[in-house]
């Protein structure tokens, strides 16, 4: 008997190579992916060793999304495809929003089992107006890739109104093998001893992102959904001087000194200069570094049987993977 075909968008990235490869793992479902018309795009080779089916194109170009339903047997989408940052692939309206919007009415129109959304926390805001963050919290889009996923939320939710089945995950800052973002800089700063610490001992909520790989498997196995929007991160908050003492005594076998501390005043001025100059990035990483950030996970740990990480551990494995 034919497996029944689980379509993944952004299946190159970060995140969707690992949700990929852990689907491909169970062995239950065909594996088809979108991916952009590059040449030795990243990962590519890796998700062909692991017999996922590629497509080339743009998950949002509709005679792809065509020929894509009429040649397989999409049964379940995982959408984890965004843009990012400028780019030549077409603005956050086009990409994030509309792009999704497409995805969703091929997806009513082909009569899939379910739908699954890769949103962000990011849309509480990068910092969020209240902690622990919980799905009631208010909605703050203080940058535009934040506006793109709320206003994506807002389709998925109108296509539940007209019958699809279809849920939303809101993952913290992931962390893994393969990751180039925050945690890869956090880890880069602190080996060349350029982090700056608040004197404050805040609080940051990461995910370990094979949990995340994990929880998307779940959601595609699930007979009958109890929640439709769900926040995804570790079991816990950890501070963010544990954290960076845990990367330091692995590569040096001592704790981060502690006069790399600067006041909250001097936070606070970075952060308005690098907003000033237009180095958004930047500016997000100081709030990021020197602000608390946390999430309730009661959600997932309750009805989707997903054992979130504990931090520590997980983040000391990655280290260890990763100077393999």
């Amino acid at each position: 008997m034919d497996k029944d075909v689980v379509l993944i968008t952004g299946a190159t990235g970060f995140i969707g190579s690992h949700v990929a490869r852990e689907i491909v793992r169970i062995g239950k479902y065909k594996v088809v992916a979108i991916v952009r018309e590059t040449e030795n795009y990243k990962n590519t080779d890796e998700l062909s060793r692991e017999e996922v089916s590629l497509i080339k194109g743009l998950f949002y170009d509709g005679q792809v999304l065509d020929t894509v339903f009429r040649e397989h047997k999409v049964k379940y989408v995982i959408h984890l495809a965004a843009l990012r940052g400028a780019g030549k692939q077409g603005s956050y309206g086009e990409v994030n929003v509309k792009g999704t919007e497409k995805l969703l009415e091929s997806s009513l129109r082909n009569k899939i089992k379910r739908f699954v959304f890769c949103s962000s926390v990011g849309v509480f805001g990068t910092i969020p107006s209240e902690l622990p963050a919980t799905t009631a919290t208010r909605l703050n889009g203080d940058n535009k890739y934040h506006k793109s996923k709320i206003l994506a939320e807002a389709k998925v939710r109108e296509f539940i109104e007209k019958g699809l089945d279809a849920c939303i995950v809101r993952p913290a800052i992931t962390y893994g093998e393969g990751d180039d973002g925050f945690s890869a800089t956090l880890i880069s700063l602190v080996k060349t001893g350029l982090l700056l610490l608040p004197k404050k001992q805040n609080r940051v909520h990461l995910l370990d992102v094979h949990s995340l790989a994990v929880l998307f498997n779940n959601l595609i196995n699930e007979e009958k959904l109890q929640v439709r929007i769900m926040t995804m991160a570790d079991e816990s908050p950890i501070r963010l001087r544990d954290l960076v003492n845990l990367i330091n005594r692995f590569y040096f076998g001592k704790n981060y000194p502690d006069y790399y501390t600067i006041s909250p005043h001097l936070f606070r001025a970075l952060y308005v200069i690098f907003r000033l100059t237009g180095c958004e990035q930047w500016a997000t990483r100081i709030q990021l570094i020197s602000k608390d950030w946390y999430y309730d996970v009661g959600t997932i740990r309750s009805l989707t049987g997903v054992q979130c990480a504990n931090t520590e551990q997980s983040f000391l494995r990655y280290l260890k993977n990763a100077a393999v």
